[in-house]
């Protein structure tokens, strides 16, 4: 089993650099991405870039646009961000100039709204930080640099570690006063609404999902599949439902770090097992 999905997987990598343009009049999609100053559109399977400077557009609602699409083409400099080669891995290879936009349906969840108020509660560097770290938001500050030069915000936003930790940590505290079925239960809900306020953060998806593969797997099917194989189906599922997955750090990252360290844990012989660093990445197990 482990081996077909593998296969899958290695044909999804495959399939995610094959591109889907058209060439229409006007473009009605739904929108599957926002920032502050963008959002992401899919147009009948092509994904547009469109500029929208303080847009209150949310995930879910349904636009129609009418402009001009090109290539895209965002100047880089030296050290500097490659913006287009972050778009191209997600699947989206044209922007998108908006003459006119209307709405057709708007999402009734406004989840961009809330954690704007979540995070208003914070001064500005707190909110950069916590931002960037909870809801991948992109402002600016001296301490926000900072982290991004030690690649720290984009380690712990692609592997999902934090949440991790915070589900550990839950489930190891709810055990003191449950079950163990109870106690993972809660912990798993927990996450799973976490990643509705965070979505699309493929992180929290895969960490959400994968709890709640392990509590079905352990207490409803008797530990039927081993974790490998867990870990093979969720990663073809995602690839499924998004190829663009196969090309980015969160897919990469979050699942071959869980991969080889359930190789050094359990195949290793236990005594050669000594490294703090394993046992720091066991909590992904």
């Amino acid at each position: 089993m482990t081996l077909l999905l593998s296969g899958v997987i290695i044909l999804g990598i495959a399939i995610s650099f094959i591109n889907i343009s058209y060439q229409k009049d006007i473009y009605q999609g739904v929108i599957y991405e926002t920032k502050d100053n963008y959002f992401l559109l899919n147009s009948g399977g092509e994904r547009l870039y469109v500029y929208a400077k303080k847009h209150e557009h949310e995930i879910g609602d349904i636009v129609n646009i009418k402009g001009d699409k090109q290539k895209l083409n965002f100047t880089v400099l030296e050290s500097d961000f490659d913006f287009t080669d972050y778009l191209n891995r997600k699947g989206v290879f044209h922007s998108f100039n908006v003459k006119e936009i209307k709405t057709s349906f708007a999402n009734p969840i406004r989840i961009k709204s809330l954690q704007e108020k979540f995070l208003n509660k914070f001064n500005e560097t707190e909110q950069s930080i916590i931002g960037a770290i909870l809801f991948s938001k992109g402002e600016d500050s001296a301490l926000r640099t900072t982290l991004d030069n030690l690649h720290l915000t984009r380690f712990l936003t692609a592997t999902g570690l934090y949440i991790i930790g915070f589900a550990a940590l839950l489930n190891y505290l709810l055990k003191i006063f449950l079950k163990d079925k109870t106690s993972e239960a809660i912990s798993t809900l927990v996450v799973l609404i976490y990643s509705a306020f965070t979505f699309p953060r493929l992180a929290i998806i895969r960490v959400a999902a994968f709890q709640v593969l392990k509590w079905i797997n352990k207490y409803l099917m008797n530990k039927k599949f081993t974790y490998l194989e867990m870990l093979s189906l969720l990663g073809t599922i995602f690839l499924l439902v998004d190829r663009y997955l196969a090309r980015q750090d969160s897919f990469i990252l979050g699942f071959s770090i869980p991969l080889v360290t359930y190789l050094i844990r359990d195949v290793c012989p236990e005594n050669k097992l000594k490294s703090s660093l394993v046992k720091t990445f066991s909590i992904y197990l």
